[in-house]
């Protein structure tokens, strides 16, 4: 007995196939960027030289990679600001 593949069922299967694909895709990513359900906590900061900064920046406290850089904005007096997303464990390292 030969079993034949319809259209729909093809149509279903490549669906499929692709929904996996960018779910695998987005966890990759997440988990690449790191710590993926871990609570994240919003700092704000200034810099007067933000030299090779951009969206996206990873932040290192103590050479490790604990958060990015979310949004950057420069005010009139051209000091850089820094929205940053730190996640928990390591804002009790940061020294203000």
């Amino acid at each position: 007995m030969q079993y034949q593949i319809s259209k729909m069922e093809r149509i279903i299967g490549l669906f499929v196939f692709v929904a996996l694909l960018l779910i695998v895709a987005f966890l990759a990513f997440n988990i690449k960027q790191g710590k993926l359900f871990t609570p994240k906590l919003t700092l704000q900061t200034m810099v007067d030289r933000g030299y090779g900064i951009v969206k996206g920046t990873v932040v290192k406290v103590n050479g490790l990679s604990a958060g990015m850089v979310e949004k950057i904005r420069l005010d009139s007096a051209n000091l850089v600001w820094l929205t940053l997303s730190i996640s928990y464990p390591f804002y009790k390292n940061i020294r203000i």
